[in-house]
């Protein structure tokens, strides 16, 4: 089947102002229009079309390009929207085109992750939404070429600082909730109350291999300069030198007491 990307025109300046792909640009042309006059959409295209309709005008479908079977269709609308900004034609795409979520700028970001998580928030309130995604994680949890994907795309993100940032911050929020610290603790005592499970975790922890791999985790952190600056600014704050102090002479005091009780 051939795809096509297409770009959508201002009926009154002429210039491009969306490009996207397709199977079928003409039924993809009118989704747009109806998802815009109908406000299913918010977002700039959809804006821009609204204006239009407005004054009982469309925009205009122009097939930019047909992928070759040697071609990747990803490839080309990037490539295309690529040129339609260095053009400096005002194009209403909030990304830079192929399957990725690479936004043109900070705020396309942020007010698709706002709607997307609203979205998701609603849909998971319904038992249909609830029972799909438990389907969705099952299947994804057992498909070793999603697992390596995802973990990759984990590794890639984990290595831009807000990102570590953000993630750290909600970490912290979700672990601080009443409920979540309530459930962890349950989790763990019923893990724990295990005999099995209870042996067989001291065994774990008390064995070579494990303190093995854990000098190792440790020396591979220190080793890195961006690591081990985080881990210092972490760990000897001025509020952490005087915690200690404080525990060291709290000990010290405890330590003298005993003596002098003795003697």
């Amino acid at each position: 089947m051939a795809v096509f990307i297409y770009g959508l025109h201002c009926p009154l300046s002429g210039e491009i102002r969306y490009i996207g792909k397709s199977v079928n640009p003409q039924k993809r042309l009118r989704a747009h229009i109806s998802c815009a006059v109908r406000g299913a959409a918010d977002h700039h295209t959809s804006r821009w079309i609204r204006r239009l309709a407005a004054c009982d005008l469309m925009p205009l479908l122009v097939i930019l390009h047909e992928v070759g079977p040697d071609e990747r269709w990803q490839d080309v609308e990037r490539r295309l929207i690529a040129d339609a900004i260095q053009l400096g034609l005002p194009l209403t795409n909030s990304t830079s085109g192929g399957e990725g979520l690479d936004y043109l700028n900070e705020e396309d970001r942020n007010r698709y992750l706002a709607n997307k998580a609203k979205a998701m928030a609603q849909y998971r309130d319904t038992e249909a939404g609830r029972k799909q995604i438990a389907a969705f994680v099952k299947f994804a949890s057992s498909n070793p070429e999603i697992v390596a994907r995802r973990n990759e795309a984990i590794r890639k993100a984990l290595r831009k600082e807000d990102v570590r940032r953000r993630t750290s911050e909600k970490s912290k929020q979700t672990a601080a909730m009443p409920s979540v610290k309530a459930a962890q603790s349950k989790a763990a005592k019923a893990l724990w109350s295990d005999e099995e499970y209870r042996k067989h975790k001291l065994a774990h922890l008390k064995s070579d291999e494990f303190r093995a791999a854990q000098s190792a985790r440790i020396a591979a952190r220190w080793a890195d300069p961006e690591a081990k600056a985080r881990l210092k600014a972490g760990r000897w704050t001025d509020e952490a030198r005087k915690a200690q102090a404080d525990r060291i002479r709290s000990r010290n005091q405890k330590a003298a007491g005993q003596v002098g009780a003795r003697t």
